[in-house]
């Protein structure tokens, strides 16, 4: 598993597990089209602070169900797979969960799509 692999699967683990693979395969493109539009390393995205929610206040919570982080790991590599196919989301590079009031950054974004529980943004 490569660095890129091991870091959306953390996130998609932290992010997005009780989504369907749908849902998780749209957090990993997040990740993905943020890094290349900001032309920096995944892990740099995912750890950028206050970007993704369980790792706000640069904590790191514990992996504490295995089978769930090796299904979140083939998620990782499916997305980079659909990437290598020109499959991205329609670019999106934001998402916000559909139960919390609609962050500020939203407005005069593209909404590209629901997925479960979480929106898709692209910025305009």
């Amino acid at each position: 598993m490569n660095d890129d692999t091991f870091w959306l699967a953390i996130n998609v683990y932290h992010e997005a597990r009780g989504e369907s693979i749908e849902g998780q395969l749209a957090v990993c493109h997040v990740v993905m089209n943020r890094a290349e539009k900001r032309k920096r390393s995944i892990k740099s995205i995912v750890l950028q602070p206050f970007q993704f929610s369980w790792h706000n206040g640069n904590k790191f919570p514990p992996l504490a169900e295995y089978s769930t982080l090796q299904s979140c790991i083939s998620v990782a590599e499916k997305a980079a797979q659909e990437r290598a196919e020109g499959i991205n989301l329609s670019g999106a590079d934001h998402y916000f969960a559909e139960y919390i009031t609609p962050p500020e950054w939203s407005k005069g974004m593209k909404l590209i799509k629901k997925i479960g529980k979480h929106i898709f943004y692209k910025e305009a």
